[in-house]
């Protein structure tokens, strides 16, 4: 989780453009989480240390999303394509999975791995792949011919149903799981696997333009 955190403030501001927010939030929400888990770790023997290390996690993964709406508020308007949005709004998950923890172990790592970490690399991963593709690709014919823009280096249909396949997957996923419904449980991972198969066509189509 530490590296997701400086992660994001590397790439959140690059791709959305934010400037002049203030990082005190991640700044104590780090070196919370630094001491928080050695802490845990050593007071093994003392239950009472434990639970309140692992709350002052919790406190710093607060502390953490704070950062992430700290520099939503500061990026200039206009700069939210799907992407973007994907990179900020799948952080919303990793409150549902605090939540989740309540109900179980399980609920807490399909919405923290299938629901953040999922959304947020591929949506990084929307921005940063055809970027590399274009500057290795195109920078050199820059004036020479013509050559595409960023924005024509993806197949937006197959980004939104990718999307919407995957969001649309991991909800029944959920319900599934939750009330033990098993032919909603195989409707969901099918979703999923379209969504996922989505995903792949489209960063297939930015690897072979030429």
């Amino acid at each position: 989780f530490m590296s997701i955190m400086g992660l994001s403030m590397v790439l959140l501001p690059m791709f959305s453009l934010s400037h002049k927010y203030s990082e005190k939030f991640i700044n104590i929400g780090f070196y919370g989480m630094i001491s928080s888990i050695a802490g845990f770790e050593a007071s093994i023997d003392f239950k009472w240390l434990r639970v309140l290390f692992f709350t002052l996690v919790l406190v710093s993964i607060g502390l953490y999303l704070a950062q992430v709406y700290e520099i939503y508020k500061h990026k200039p308007k206009g700069r939210d394509d799907i992407y973007i949005k994907g990179m900020f709004y799948s952080h919303i998950f990793i409150f549902f999975a605090v939540v989740g923890l309540l109900y179980s172990p399980v609920m807490f790592g399909i919405l923290m791995f299938l629901g953040f970490l999922q959304m947020f690399i591929t949506s990084n991963l929307y921005k940063i792949v055809p970027f590399l593709v274009w500057f290795h690709r195109f920078s050199p014919l820059v004036g020479k011919k013509r050559v595409p823009m960023l924005g024509d280096m993806l197949k937006k249909e197959l980004s939104l149903a990718h999307i919407g396949l995957y969001l649309t997957g991991l909800f029944l996923l959920i319900v599934s799981l939750a009330f033990n419904m098993k032919s909603l449980y195989t409707i969901a991972c099918v979703l999923l696997f379209l969504g996922a198969t989505a995903f792949l066509v489209n960063m297939f189509y930015v690897l072979s333009l030429k």
